[in-house]
C-alpha cells in the first residue's frame, strides 16, 4: 500500500502571493467618479481605504468608456425603483416575510479543488482532477426560517454509484440534462409541480395563506410567462444587471453555501486518508456525486438564519431583523480558513486563501446576470430515439390501415408519410451501418415490417397495386423475402 504524502516543510519567511482588493459596483463608481473629477491616486486611496495599486488597476482598466459609464448609472437608477416598487408590492399584497422567498441558480463545481491541492505530484502519474459541475437551484425566504428543497441538473440520470438509491428521498429535487444546465423543461417542472407543492405543505403547517412572492433573477431558464404558474404565485423579476447589486442569494447565500461545501468535502477527504492511511488523492477519487448531495445538503442547513434574513437589507431593508453575532464575511473567512489549515495539514503548503476564494467565486459573475444557462440546449438525435420515432409511426399507419374503411385514404396517407420520413430512414441506416458491419436486428426488423406492410395491402386490396408500385416498394418486399 501506499504510503500517506508527508508535509513539506516551508520557509516562515517564504513570499505569499499578493491579493489585489476586489471592489463591488458602488465602490468601483466612486473610484471611476474621482478620477474624473481630478483627484490624484493617493487622495482616492486615503478618501476610500484602499491602496493605489488597487486604485490605479481600476482606473486604468475603465477609465475612457463613457457608454460603460453611462449604463451603469441607469443600472443604479433601476436598482433604486425596483426597491420601492418591490415594497409596494410587499405591502399591497399583505405578504409577510414568511412568504417572499428568493430562489438562486449557481453552478457547483463540487468535484474541483483550489489551485493544485491534492494533485500536484499525482498529474505527473496521469492523474487528472475531475471539473465535474452541477446547476443548483437554492432559496429561502425573508424570514429566513425555511430553506427551499435545492433542485439539482446533473450530467446524467443515472450516474455511477447511484444504484439503490430513490431519487425521491433524495433531499434535492433530481433534474438531467446533458449539459447539467437549467432548462426550461426543467424550470417548469420546478416552479409549477415541486415548488408549487412544497410551499403549499409550508403554508400549511404554518397557518399562513397559500399566497407566494418570488423574487428571481432574469435567468433564461426561469418561467417566461407568469400564467403558466399557479394562482397562488406572484413573480418580480429583478432588472437586468442589477443581479449582482438585488438578488439576495448573491448578497452572501451562495457564497456562504459554497464555502461550508468545500470545507466539508476537505474535511471528509482528508479524514478518510488519515484514516485509512492512503494518498488523498485516492480518497478524492474514490469521492462521487451521493457523497456530494450529502455534503450539499450538510452546506445547506448549516447557513444560519442570520445570513438567510441580512441578504435582504439592500433589497428590503425593512425585512431584516436586527440579528447579533458574526456577519456573512467573517462565517465564509473561518470556513475558507478551516478549509486551507485542512489542506495544509495534508501536506499542500502552496494553497492560499486567494486559491479558495477564487475557486468560490468561479463563475459567479455570469451567474448573478443570469447567463449561466441557456433556455435550451443542443439537441442530440440518438439512435434509439430514432428507432423509437420510426416504429411508433409505423404502428400508427397500421392502425390507419386496419381501422379506415377508405382504403385510397389509408394507402394514400401511408405514401406520403413514407416519403416524408424517408431522410430519417436513411439516417438509421447509416448509424447501424456504423455500429456494426452486420445488419443490424432493428433494421432486419423494419424490412421485415415494411415487407409484411405493403404485402398485407397488397394481397387486400388488389385493385390498389397501382399505388404500391415503384422501386422502392419491391425492393422492400424483395428484401423481406431474402431474409
Amino acid at each position: 500500500m501506499a504510503s500517506k504524502r508527508l508535509s513539506t516543510s516551508t520557509d516562515s519567511s517564504s513570499t505569499v502571493k499578493k491579493n489585489r482588493k476586489t471592489l463591488n459596483f458602488q465602490q468601483k463608481l466612486e473610484v471611476l467618479d474621482r478620477c474624473q473629477r481630478g483627484e490624484t491616486i493617493s487622495c482616492i486611496s486615503s478618501a476610500l481605504g484602499i491602496s493605489e495599486s488597487t486604485v490605479r488597476y481600476y482606473h486604468n482598466r475603465y477609465s475612457g468608456r463613457p457608454i460603460l459609464r453611462k449604463s451603469a448609472q441607469s443600472d443604479l437608477e433601476a436598482t433604486k425603483n425596483f426597491s420601492a416598487s418591490l415594497d409596494a408590492i410587499i405591502r399591497e399584497g399583505g405578504y409577510t416575510p414568511k412568504q417572499v422567498f428568493n430562489i438562486g441558480e449557481t453552478i457547483l463545481y463540487w468535484k474541483k479543488l483550489p489551485g493544485r491541492a491534492f494533485i500536484s505530484e499525482e498529474e505527473s502519474h496521469g492523474f487528472k482532477a475531475s471539473q465535474g459541475r452541477l446547476t443548483l437551484l437554492l432559496g429561502a425566504n425573508a424570514e429566513g426560517d425555511y430553506r427551499l428543497k435545492p433542485a439539482l441538473v446533473y450530467h446524467s440520470e443515472n450516474p455511477l454509484g447511484s444504484k439503490g438509491y430513490a431519487k425521491a428521498l433524495l433531499p434535492c429535487y433530481w433534474y438531467s440534462n446533458p449539459m447539467a444546465w437549467m432548462t426550461e423543461q426543467i424550470s417548469n417542472d420546478y416552479f409549477c409541480e415541486k415548488l408549487h407543492n412544497e410551499l403549499e405543505c409550508y403554508c400549511k403547517r404554518e397557518g399562513i395563506p397559500f399566497k407566494i412572492l418570488l423574487v428571481l433573477g432574469n435567468a433564461a431558464s426561469h418561467p417566461p410567462r407568469t400564467e403558466v404558474l399557479s394562482d397562488h404565485f406572484r413573480i418580480c423579476f429583478i432588472p437586468p444587471n442589477t443581479t449582482s447589486s438585488l438578488q439576495p442569494c448573491n448578497q452572501g447565500i451562495i457564497k456562504t453555501f459554497k464555502s461550508y461545501y468545500l470545507r466539508t468535502t476537505v474535511k471528509h477527504v482528508v479524514q478518510e486518508a488519515n484514516q485509512e492511511n492512503v494518498p488523498v488523492h485516492d480518497c478524492w477519487k474514490a469521492f462521487n456525486i451521493n457523497d456530494a448531495i450529502g455534503f450539499i445538503k450538510s452546506a445547506w442547513e448549516e447557513i444560519p438564519r442570520s445570513c438567510l434574513n441580512g441578504v435582504w437589507k439592500k433589497l428590503c431593508p425593512q425585512l431584516v431583523h436586527d440579528f447579533t453575532g458574526p456577519s456573512i464575511e467573517e462565517n465564509v473567512a473561518s470556513a475558507n480558513k478551516e478549509t486551507l489549515s485542512k489542506i495544509r495539514e495534508a501536506g499542500f503548503t502552496d494553497v492560499y486563501d486567494k486559491d479558495i476564494e477564487d475557486l468560490i467565486e468561479m463563475k459567479q459573475q455570469k451567474e448573478m446576470e443570469g447567463t449561466v444557462s441557456p433556455a435550451t440546449t443542443k439537441k442530440m438525435l440518438l439512435t434509439k430515439d430514432l428507432q423509437e420515432a420510426l416504429n411508433k409511426i409505423r404502428e400508427g399507419l397500421q392502425i390507419l390501415v386496419d381501422k379506415d374503411p377508405k382504403v385510397e385514404r389509408s394507402l394514400k396517407v401511408a405514401g406520403n408519410v413514407r416519403a416524408n420520413i424517408a431522410c430519417y430512414e436513411e439516417i438509421l441506416e447509416k448509424k447501424n451501418e456504423k455500429s456494426t458491419k452486420k445488419q443490424s436486428p432493428g433494421k432486419r426488423e423494419e424490412i421485415k415490417y415494411l415487407g409484411n406492410f405493403y404485402g398485407e395491402l397488397w394481397s387486400r386490396h388488389p385493385s390498389q397495386q397501382h399505388e404500391l408500385e415503384g422501386n422502392e416498394v419491391k425492393n422492400i418486399m424483395t428484401d423481406s423475402e431474402n431474409l
